[in-house]
């Protein structure tokens, strides 16, 4: 069993400024009073939206673990370890800062803090720049509180997502997709950074989770796998689908037969009335499958 927590914005008692107060080189594509606050720029209700941690507690120490999709900005990070505040010692903390120095961007610098006493959490974020490390300054800051709303013990996480979402995992649906899966691939006539934007869009929200969507992504990428028109970009999002589409297939059939399922699933792209072609496709989709099989065990 999982033990989470759930949390909620309280808004009242938040500080997320709209616009921050940066120098022109930062973010130079907009004016220097309209600097944006990334905060703000993940699409989510900032009053209803529930963050899910698993959560286990040490000696002095507790581990928090996001579970749910939003972007990762309001936590800085996925997973992390507080530890106790020697002076305060229903505190535990920790500090989190930019990995990469870019002197057109802001260094942020966070300190997480969970306090035992009303398990509430926050993220209060500095924003710093400066034309080089050296000489990084204070501009501006970010404050969210967390208000503590339930602790729960679950076996995994789809007991926790929209029940709208959950009732289409199931096999009557699975099959219908399939024949969604097995149609010719075709070109978007989205264009490419707004096709790109959707991919992400779906994994920052409980969509990731969503068959429908996940199916129709994945059928789409299916054009921009082919020979010659195969992209870095557009061959990693198709495997972040396919990745994905196995995980809830999986979930589904009840079954941890990965091999199984990705034979099944490597039918379906590869289908075509043409036999040779069919066959030809069969060939195409089992390389990128190996591919992708090989990049996650180098991961591992």
């Amino acid at each position: 069993m999982t033990n989470i927590f759930i949390y909620k914005i309280n808004i009242k008692k938040s500080e997320i400024p709209k616009i921050l107060k940066l120098p022109k080189y930062v973010y130079h594509l907009y004016p220097e009073n309209k600097k944006p606050n990334l905060f703000l720029n993940t699409k989510i209700d900032l009053k209803k939206t529930e963050f899910i941690f698993e959560v286990i507690k040490g000696d002095e120490y507790y581990y928090f673990k996001r579970l749910d999709p939003f972007p990762l900005i309001w936590s800085f990070t996925n997973a992390f370890y507080l530890y106790k505040n020697k002076e305060y010692p229903k505190l535990f903390q920790g500090d989190e800062q930019s990995p990469l120095f870019i002197s057109s961007q802001t260094t942020d610098v966070t300190k997480l803090t969970y306090d035992e006493g009303d398990k509430s959490f926050t993220n209060h974020t500095s924003f710093y720049a400066g034309k080089t490390r050296e000489k990084l300054k204070y501009y501006d800051e970010t404050f969210v509180h967390f208000d503590f709303i339930k602790e729960k013990k679950i076996d995994d996480i789809f007991e926790v997502i929209p029940s709208d979402i959950k009732k289409k995992l199931n096999k009557e649906n699975l099959k219908k997709l399939f024949k969604i899966l097995s149609k010719k691939a075709t070109a978007s006539k989205e264009y490419f950074s707004r096709r790109v934007f959707s991919y992400q869009n779906v994994f920052s929200t409980y969509n990731k989770y969503n068959l429908d969507i996940v199916v129709k992504k994945l059928h789409e990428l299916k054009f921009y796998v082919l020979p010659g028109q195969d992209s870095y970009s557009d061959k990693k999002h198709f495997f972040m689908f396919l990745e994905q589409y196995i995980f809830l297939v999986k979930k589904v059939l009840k079954t941890e037969d990965t091999v199984k399922v990705l034979t099944e699933v490597n039918s379906y792209l590869s289908y075509d009335k043409d036999k040779k072609k069919y066959s030809e496709n069969l060939i195409l989709y089992m390389d990128l499958i190996s591919e992708y099989v090989e990049s996650n065990r180098k991961k591992n």
